[in-house]
């Protein structure tokens, strides 16, 4: 598996960097190129080679050829262009307004809709005359887009829904929990299903492979996911049953083990992570109601493939039917290598835009987020090497190594915060407790992730700072926000030396370091943070390791007024109004976060990252909902913008004709709006 996933990795980055060098998959250049040991000195020596019309990096002239932007029309200038793939576009999205779902009470199909009306009778209506479709001069502020991202409940019966229509009430819940989340009009929310919005009588056709190569486009044009579950509900269903073939509620883990819904799920949080504004929610019917019960999903954490399982472990309806479509008597395509790609996209595009912004930032104000040069450099420990050492190693034990800011591209660093346990002895107590402590989390994170361990980098104080000489320790505290900025991770270890595990975050310079991992979380350069706890100083069987949830930080119009302790401000994990030994301290802390919120407004935003990312095509494909066929257009094909009103919900008037033939009879529905 780990060859496998090295091989991919090369030929994923030689389409990227190495097509124009004619670099081969194993040549020496190519490892070169992939793994980014080139030498500063080397790299100043390439860049006077090359085209000088890309954007200098850093104050000493750093750039790389994999980091040059990519020409476009949408070019906002800076690092934002540095979109490799574009995510192509080949047929018409089409979406459902909100209000017509409310009013039909169950999910629609496009044709011949196979749904249980709440008459308790099968409605058998075609529904494409309400779709609308979404050209590039859709307003998603005016009329945003919810994507609902679900596995089905009855997909042996080619329907994603059961008769008492439970998962079109969950989604209007949902939807309805996101207005008020956002103070959206549901008169003005339209709603992209699968089922209603991609012919699903073309299944297995040409013209669907179209709608699935264009899905990432689709998903990059809306503007919310909700995940509809309810772990009450038991999925009885032949294609719904566990290994042991039984009965699976429909929860977050099962959400999370399907092969499409996992890759969904990645490709928003991916496109959260880039900088939209996209939002990614569940939820969960057995939450109860009111807009706390959205559980938002953070965004994508570079290098990683999130929570959900690898592709080749992922599970496909298409395996599961042996990929052989009963109803047509035809073997059908499996998904898993789709879906592998689409994830090498996105994984791709994210590590290669959030290492740019990272470098990018920490170059805006050098002296402000600068390591001192006297430290050389990132004083680290490999992970591997870690995981083999029996206790907390000691800076200068031979253990360490130096990394650069041009290594962030493709390193994860995580930055371990923790008090010593034995003050003033060591950061651990005789049994080694904390050491078990900190390579379970270091595990749990790779493995939950999909990180490789032998691209992570642990930094924490013992370890990365000289202890014994003064100079060089008071360096390695002032460099403190400067690494937390270089960190891909940052976990706090919140149990102190007498077991207690509250008020962890309530000293300010906790609150300092977080505060630099949610600023920059919050334009664009995604920081996971943790908090981990234990219940005592005995075992770690009652661990827990959970991201932090806090507001996100608006550089803008973040207060940065002067208070003391006692004040209140509207952030709750304000670091100067935390707990500090010396009062002195509450007013430099203040200074620094000031300076930190200008270098973060600084930062240029990318307003057309949606449209520069999706290509749709100079004439979209023309998709028959009737028969499933394509036809290409004569002429390019005209969009449709949504209403500019968003007050009132769009007249709809519903006129059914029946047409006799021979043998057939056909129904035509036609939509006015």
């Amino acid at each position: 598996v780990v060859q496998e996933k090295a091989t991919e990795q090369v030929e994923c980055a030689l389409t990227v960097e190495g097509r124009e060098r004619g670099c081969t998959v194993g040549s020496e250049r190519s490892v070169a190129l992939i793994r980014k040991k080139v030498s500063f000195r080397e790299r100043l020596s390439s860049e006077r080679s090359c085209d000088t019309s890309g954007p200098v990096l850093s104050d000493r002239g750093l750039r790389t050829e994999c980091l040059k932007p990519k020409e476009s029309r949408h070019s906002s200038g800076g690092f934002e262009n540095v979109i490799h793939h574009s995510l192509h576009q080949t047929v018409p999205l089409r979406v459902l307004p909100f209000a017509a779902l409310e009013s039909l009470g169950h999910l629609p199909r496009s044709v011949d809709c196979c749904a249980t009306t709440e008459g308790g009778k099968l409605c058998g209506q075609n529904h494409t005359g309400l779709l609308s479709e979404v050209g590039d001069k859709w307003n998603l502020e005016k009329h945003p887009i919810v994507m609902i991202s679900h596995s089905w409940v009855e997909p042996s019966k080619g329907r994603p829904d059961n008769d008492s229509n439970h998962k079109c009430k969950i989604v209007r819940r949902g939807i309805r929990r996101i207005c008020e989340h956002h103070n959206k009009d549901p008169l003005s929310m339209y709603v992209f299903l699968d089922w209603c919005s991609i012919p699903q009588e073309s299944y297995g056709t040409p013209a669907f492979d179209q709608y699935v190569q264009s899905l990432p486009a689709f998903i990059a044009q809306m503007s919310f996911v909700l995940i509809p579950l309810d772990s009450k509900l038991v999925l009885r269903d032949s294609l719904r049953l566990d290994g042991d073939l039984c009965p699976v509620q429909m929860n977050w883990a099962h959400y999370s083990q399907r092969g499409w819904c996992r890759m969904e799920m990645l490709a928003g949080r991916a496109l959260e992570a880039l900088g939209s504004d996209l939002r990614v929610y569940r939820f969960d019917a057995t939450w109860g109601e009111g807009k706390e019960r959205l559980i938002e999903v953070p965004p994508y954490t570079p290098g990683s493939l999130g929570i959900m399982p690898t592709a080749p472990d992922a599970l496909f309806t298409c395996c599961q039917r042996d990929h052989w479509e009963a109803v047509r008597n035809q073997a059908i395509k499996c998904d898993r290598l789709a879906v592998r790609q689409m994830e090498h996209l996105f994984s791709g595009e994210v590590c290669q835009v959030t290492g740019m912004r990272r470098i990018h930032f920490l170059n805006i104000r050098p002296e402000l987020l600068s390591i001192n040069p006297e430290l050389q450099g990132i004083v680290v420990v490999p992970a591997a090497r870690f995981l083999q050492l029996d206790s907390i190693p000691r800076f200068g034990e031979g253990h360490n190594e130096i990394l650069q800011d041009y290594d962030l591209v493709d390193k994860r660093i995580f930055y371990f915060s923790n008090r010593f346990w034995r003050p003033g002895v060591h950061p651990d107590i005789e049994s080694g407790l904390k050491m078990r402590w900190m390579k379970k989390v270091l595990l749990m994170l790779c493995a939950q992730d999909g990180i490789d361990i032998s691209c992570v980098y642990i930094w924490q104080d013992y370890s990365s700072i000289d202890q014994d000489n003064k100079k060089m320790k008071a360096l390695g505290w002032d460099s403190i926000p400067g690494l937390v900025a270089r960190s891909t991770y940052f976990v706090v270890f919140a149990t102190d030396e007498k077991g207690k595990s509250e008020g962890a975050l309530d000293r300010a310079w906790i609150r300092r370091s977080v505060f630099v991992s949610r600023l920059m979380s919050s334009i664009g350069i995604y920081t996971a943070t943790y908090m981990t706890a234990l219940s005592d100083l005995n075992s770690l069987s009652q661990m827990t390791l959970k991201p932090l949830q806090s507001c996100k930080i608006d550089p803008r119009t973040y207060s940065t007024a002067s208070t003391d302790g006692a004040c209140k401000h509207q952030d709750p994990l304000c670091p100067w109004t935390g707990n500090l030994t010396d009062e002195s301290d509450r007013e430099i802390i203040r200074a620094q976060c000031q300076e930190l919120l200008k270098v973060a407004s600084e930062m240029p935003s990318d307003p057309e990252l949606r449209n520069r990312i999706v290509q749709r095509a100079a004439r979209l494909a023309t998709i028959s909902f009737d028969s499933g066929t394509t036809a290409t257009p004569t002429t390019t094909t005209t969009t449709t913008e949504a209403p500019t009103t968003t007050t009132e919900p769009p007249t709809t008037t519903t006129t059914t004709t029946t047409t006799k033939t021979t043998n057939t009879t056909t129904t035509t529905t036609t939509t006015t709006t």
